[in-house]
């Protein structure tokens, strides 16, 4: 599943689609057994996992975050 797994805790995040996919829906076509995996998870599965606890997804994550939001800064400042 993405990063974030669900923006409103009911559906899945997909920003580029505009049907809402149901986490129940997921849900419902993934056994206990399997696993499954997903950003900033905020439920609670049997074998689920949340790769966002990495720290060194967040560590490498954030090195892009922060040079786009210097590149914002500087394209919005009056040269």
């Amino acid at each position: 599943l993405p990063l974030p797994c669900s923006v409103d805790d009911e559906n899945v995040n997909t920003p580029l689609h505009d049907e809402k996919i149901p986490l129940s829906e997921i849900f419902c076509h993934v056994s206990d057994e399997q696993i499954l995996c997903g950003g900033m998870i905020n439920f609670c599965r049997p074998n689920s996992y949340d790769y966002y606890e990495r720290e060194e997804l967040k560590i490498l994550n954030a090195i892009p975050t922060a040079e786009g939001a210097i590149a914002i800064a500087l394209d919005k400042m009056p040269i």
